[in-house]
């Protein structure tokens, strides 16, 4: 059905883009470049996503940061288990991070920010580290089974369903 709307669109462009080109022609007066127009239109329409939410390219940019500085400690957020086996993330700022279903099984994480960050479905199973900030963050089945993290702030976070099973909170 999509198709069909967009064959459509297409072909009735593409007669006004005749039938402008032709009565240009015969009254001397410039074509219409419909591309041009059409690429205007997006533009304008779209260039003002940064007016509308300016917030959103500087959150796009701090994942971006992170993410690159996670992967220069050698390991990568949204693997399997072992790959972050022994990874150190202490002192790391995800604050506001949205990394939903992510694993940070066994990584270390010492002092480590996750405030108001989105960790729907994320696994820290085996994770150790004392004084880690989870404060409002929202953690909505996340697995913190055999957890080593004394001193843990869970100030406000959404805990809902969350596997504590065997862990060290205190």
């Amino acid at each position: 059905m999509v198709r069909i709307v967009l064959l459509m669109v297409l072909f009735m462009i593409m007669a006004f883009t005749l039938v402008t080109n032709l009565v240009s022609k015969q009254t001397g007066r410039p074509g219409v470049n419909v591309m041009k127009e059409v690429s205007r239109t997006v533009n304008k329409t779209f260039g003002g996503a940064e007016r509308m939410a300016p917030d959103l390219g500087q959150a796009i940019d701090r994942v971006d940061q992170q993410l690159s500085q996670l992967g220069k400690r050698g390991g990568a957020v949204g693997g399997d288990a072992g790959a972050n086996a022994n990874l150190n993330l202490s002192g790391a700022n995800f604050a506001g991070v949205e990394a939903a279903k992510s694993i940070f099984a066994g990584v270390q994480i010492n002092a480590t920010q996750f405030t108001g960050a989105l960790l729907d479905g994320a696994s820290f199973e085996g994770a150790t580290g004392a004084s880690a900030k989870f404060a409002k963050a929202r953690m909505t089945g996340a697995v913190f089974s055999a957890a080593k993290l004394p001193g843990v702030d869970f100030a406000g976070a959404d805990l809902t369903q969350a596997a504590m099973r065997a862990g060290d909170f205190t």
